[in-house]
Formats: structure tokens, sequence, C-alpha cells
């Protein structure tokens, strides 16, 4: 599946790339979750780590694409609308989620619940490695404005105030099925969900800043390692 600046591409299963001679190169050495919503950057920011990391494909899950492709194998039909769920397909994916917290590769897993799964498999203490959980959150008017300008290239009908009413909807609905599904889901807002120590707000911050401040955090955290090498080799050795 080809994603955004070309890093992954469906024809090939790795990638790797080559670097600055001066900028730092790191590995990475815990499995990461990035929770946050819609309008918090965190595709461009998962993007700009594969590159700093060197990441390969399968070290990159990205739990919505993950659903809707489960839920139209499941069905034979896609999904349409904002807020149509599948219950069987959530506890397939959720499944899947767990087995990769438990996993013993360093990988980067993009899941609104992530923080709150992994949170779950630490207290277990079923974790090979450590786990990293950052939050992304931000003023709800400004990500708002940020999915409308997104959303917009694609359907320019679309009102700023029709998507504010979608997304408040949306919420609603997916906090409602979750609690059906995990019947000790907490509170409602991701920030506090996901009980991260790591949180980052990014109303302010364009996509570079982000990058590098979530880069700053996982350094912090002891999830990097820098290698010594003049260019970066994948990690797929």
């Amino acid at each position: 599946m080809a994603k955004e600046n070309g890093i992954f591409s469906s024809n090939s299963s790795e990638f790797k790339i080559d670097k600055k001679e001066n900028e730092p190169q790191f590995s990475l050495k815990h499995i990461v979750t990035l929770s946050g919503e819609a309008g918090t950057g965190k595709s461009f920011i998962i993007n700009g780590l594969a590159i700093k990391y060197g990441l390969n494909v399968d070290q990159i899950v990205q739990i919505g694409e993950m659903f809707r492709d489960l839920a139209y194998k499941t069905t034979g039909k896609k999904m349409e609308g904002f807020f149509e769920r599948l219950p069987e397909v959530d506890h397939k994916v959720d499944a899947l989620q767990i087995s990769l917290l438990k996993d013993s590769r360093p990988r980067i897993i993009d899941s609104r619940l992530g923080g709150w799964l992994a949170q779950q498999v630490k207290q277990s203490q079923e974790n090979l490695l450590p786990i990293t959980s950052i939050v992304l959150f931000g003023q709800k008017d400004v990500l708002e404005k940020r999915v409308h300008r997104r959303d917009s290239k694609i359907n320019p009908d679309l009102t700023l105030e029709e998507l504010r009413l979608q997304t408040e909807e949306r919420r609603k609905l997916d906090f409602e099925h979750w609690r059906k599904i995990h019947n000790t889901l907490p509170i409602t807002y991701l920030h506090k969900l996901n009980q991260s120590p790591f949180v980052v707000d990014v109303t302010l911050m364009d996509k570079e800043a982000a990058i590098s401040t979530v880069h700053e955090l996982l350094l912090k955290n002891g999830a990097l390692e820098k290698l010594p090498n003049k260019y970066f080799i994948s990690q797929d050795r």
C-alpha cells in the first residue's frame, strides 16, 4: 500500500534510505503506540519517524486501515459512512494489536486505543519489549480546521460546520461502541483515555516540529539507540 511521500510501495516489502552525512542515525528499540484525534498529524509524524529510523513496512501498523481492510474481507463490501462499526472486526483487530504489543520486534502502532491496550499488556507483564505510548492532542477548533483543509480537497462542498458536526457525532458513537466492547474503558478524551505520561500538544506546532518533539520524547525515554554508522542501513538485516 502506497504511503505519503513514497515511503512505502505496494511492490516492496522493505526500504532503505540514505541520510545526510552529518545527520545522526537512530535505531528503534521499543514498541511505540501513537494515538490522537484526526488533525493531530499522526500519519505525517509516523512517516517522518520511519525515515529517521529506517523502519520497514512491517514495522508500521495503522489500525484504522487494518480495521477497514478486515471489515471488507469479513463483509465483502467497503465500509460506508463515518460511523459504521462491526464488533466482530473490533475484537479481531484488538486481539492483533495485543499480539503485536507482546511481540519482540520494534514497531510504531498508530491506534486511537493503542495506549490503553498497551497499559493492559504492561500490567500483565507479557510484553517482551518496553512499550512507549505517546498521545497527541490539540485545541478542538484548530484540529477541525486542519481536517477541513485536508478533506475539502476531496469534497470541495464540505463546510467547516458540517465537518464539526460529523466529527462530534463520530467521537460520540465511537466511544459508545468502544464502551460496549471494553466495559472497563474509562473516560472519553483520548489524551486522558490512553493514560500516557507522554502527551504532546500539537496546537501550535507545524509538522516538522511535531516530528522533532516526538523524536526527543522517544530519545529521552530510552526508546532509541544512536547508531555509529556514517550512513544508516535498514534494520531488516
